[in-house]
């Protein structure tokens, strides 16, 4: 009001609280208006209190949604790929990111595995492996991009980089571009993304060794073709598919001529190198859909596809 009477002003905090009155009532209410004051700043005070405390509670409610998206991951098994995917997939809608890659380490360098784009494709290549590891030191799960370093190395516009690490061994990195609404990555982005990095990289690393017990059993160690149960689960199968729909299976079975004589003049290291050629020879014989496979010994079994 242009004709209001200040009549008391009061500072707690960050709350300034000025009341003001009817020049006429003023006087009056000098007595009352310190009191008036002192409340509506407590009020101002306890909303602003209540306001983050409520924020802070749907973040933790935001943050163990994620974790248990985390949690079912980690309580089935899939394949490497069908993981890289998955941990893509959840880290993209829990920042709520317009893009992300997944790198994996090979040879000297970080492949792009998989990618997820709202914005359409873009120009990957693969990140030196020694260069990015010196600007990621081990224990750093998540960083923004501010160094100038560290985003000359990365796709333009990555904001947030994630280590997934379990140990020592550094299994994949993620690259996250500019969140939906223009939101920043700020600390409790950070603390989210380490802990999700961490589980994360324990599901790739759970996925890697089931597939290694897998392959070792059912492929032969020496040759690293299929071994004696991979070709009977596989005849036995292709067998009963030939049954239901009247199909004809062949069947081709190799023994190696006088192998003995091999092992007995040369030694059995010769023995071994011989198979282990043969078994190059039928599997540059064989198509991509052919099973071939060592039944022990010196024999060979081989089932082109039908």
């Amino acid at each position: 009001m242009a004709s209001a009477k200040e009549v008391t002003r009061l500072s707690s905090g960050q709350t300034e609280v000025i009341v003001h009155a009817d020049p006429e009532v003023a006087r009056q209410m000098a007595s009352a208006a310190v009191p008036i004051a002192l409340g509506l700043a407590v009020m101002v005070e306890l909303h602003s209190v209540l306001r983050e405390r409520q924020e802070a509670l749907e973040d933790a409610a935001f943050q163990l949604r994620a974790l248990r998206q985390v949690a079912r991951l980690l309580s089935s098994v899939h394949s490497s790929e069908e993981t890289e995917n998955l941990i893509l997939d959840f880290m993209t809608e829990v920042f709520f990111a317009w893009w992300a890659c997944l790198y994996r380490p090979q040879a000297d360098a970080y492949i792009p595995k998989v990618f997820r784009s709202l914005k359409g494709p873009m120009a990957l290549t693969p990140i030196d492996l020694a260069a990015l590891d010196k600007e990621l030191p081990s224990g750093t799960p998540a960083l923004s991009t501010a160094d100038a370093a560290l985003a000359r190395l990365l796709p333009p516009n990555t904001q947030l980089v994630v280590t997934l690490d379990a140990g020592v061994e550094r299994l994949a990195v993620l690259a996250l571009g500019p969140r939906l609404h223009e939101q920043g990555y700020g600390a409790p982005e950070y603390e989210l993304a380490g802990t999700l990095a961490f589980a994360a990289a324990i599901a790739l690393k759970n996925a890697h060794l089931v597939e290694q017990l897998q392959s070792a059993a059912t492929t032969d160690p020496l040759t690293s073709l299929g071994n004696r149960r991979a070709m009977e689960e596989r005849l036995d199968a292709e067998l009963s598919r030939g049954r239901r729909h009247s199909l004809h299976t062949s069947v081709v079975l190799v023994d190696v001529d006088r192998f003995k004589l091999v092992n007995d003049t040369l030694g059995h290291a010769a023995g071994d190198r011989l198979l282990v050629l043969i078994g190059q020879i039928l599997r540059h014989q064989c198509r991509t859909l052919d099973a071939v496979g060592r039944m022990g010994g010196d024999e060979f079994l081989g089932h082109p596809a039908a």
